[in-house]
Parts: structure tokens; sequence; C-alpha cells
């Protein structure tokens, strides 16, 4: 278990690291690192680690339905694979914390693409911005 993974948890503890999106994009940062730094020598004690910091990291705060699905998936893609050996695995638990942040950052994206500016709102259901009359 890295260091890594109990310093995030406290932070998120300690209220250091605030909103859901911030708080979820920490904690699977935090796996990445124990992925990069693990010396676990077979993939079940790899996944040992990786339980262990979903717990330390689960109890950091309970009501971050966002951080538990992030790791929750990041962990099933590990267990999912099928392949062996730790050195094969650790890098897939990296590139799918990037893939997590690519598609997180891409909602936040369309989402703000397709909502109204407040100004649009504003005016959209202004009766004199479009010239409509006064209801009587």
């Amino acid at each position: 278990m890295t260091q890594t993974v109990r310093v995030t948890a406290e932070r998120i503890k300690k209220l250091e690291v605030q909103g859901a999106r911030n708080v979820a994009i920490a904690a699977i940062k935090a796996l990445q690192t124990l992925a990069e730094q693990t010396k676990a020598k077979n993939k079940t004690a790899f996944l040992g680690e990786l339980k262990e910091a979903q717990a330390i990291l689960f109890a950091s705060r309970e009501t971050e339905p966002l951080m538990r699905n992030a790791v929750r998936w990041i962990i099933t893609q590990a267990q999912d694979n099928t392949n062996e050996k730790v050195d094969m695995i650790a890098p897939m638990v990296s590139s799918n914390v990037n893939l997590f942040l690519q598609n997180l950052e891409a909602s936040r994206s369309a989402r703000q693409k397709s909502a109204p500016s407040e100004s649009e709102t504003a005016c959209s259901f202004s009766p004199i911005a479009t010239r409509q009359p006064l209801p009587a």
C-alpha cells in the first residue's frame, strides 16, 4: 500500500478536497499511483492492495457516490483482466484511470455546451425579449 492512498484519504476526510468530481479524481489518481508503485508479486496480492485502498478511500467520505463508482470501476477492470501478471495488470489500471478522467471531462464539456447561458435563459423567458404581449 502506498502512502499516497492514506494521504489522499486523509485530505478527503479533512475536506481539503471538495466537490464530487475532485474527490473522485483524487481517489482514482491515488489508485493509479498505487498501481505504479506496487510490489505485489501476483494478481491476488495486487487486487488485495486495491481492495485495501478502496476500503480506506471509502471510509474517508461515505457520501461520495461518484468516487465510489469510479473506484469500483477501476478495480472491476483489474479483476476482470484475464492476465495474471501484475506487470501487465498495473499499467491497465493506469490506462483505465486516464480513460475515466477523459470520459469525466467529456461529460463535463458536453453538459456545458448543452446548457444555456444565464443570459440566454433570462432572455428566452422575457416577454420583452420575445416581443410577446404580457398576459391580461
